[in-house]
């Protein structure tokens, strides 16, 4: 797959282990390079988006999975292709506007709500 890499998971519990982290500090190191992403409309599977990732031709590698709630957490190894998707865009994904959020201290996936 390049350079994109997938897991499916179900909790974020399973993608970090929260009680390993001491700190906002840790929190904030461990989650620098993440993006939350979820469709506004009817979801699409993990493998449509790593297939529209793939197009995007990022640089570095970059770990897609699906972690509850129907968002998909972005792990980036570059700060550019970081920046870049977080930047560029609206990202729209058969027809569907695919958004992305950026990881903040109490943001929680599991009980988030995507707003149009």
């Amino acid at each position: 797959m390049g350079a994109y890499e997938h897991e499916n998971r179900s909790k974020i519990a399973q993608a970090i282990n929260i009680n390993e982290l001491k700190g906002k500090k840790d929190l904030e190191s461990k989650w620098a390079l993440c993006l939350f992403s979820k469709f506004l409309g009817e979801e699409e599977p993990l493998k449509v988006v790593i297939e529209k990732a793939q197009d995007w031709k990022l640089e570095s590698k970059t770990d897609i999975r699906t972690i509850g709630n129907d968002f998909f957490l972005f792990s980036f190894t570059s700060k550019a292709d970081y920046k870049e998707i977080l930047t560029k865009g609206p990202w729209i994904i058969n027809g569907k506007y695919f958004i992305f959020v950026q990881w903040k201290v109490g943001f929680n996936p599991l009980r988030e709500k995507a707003r149009g």
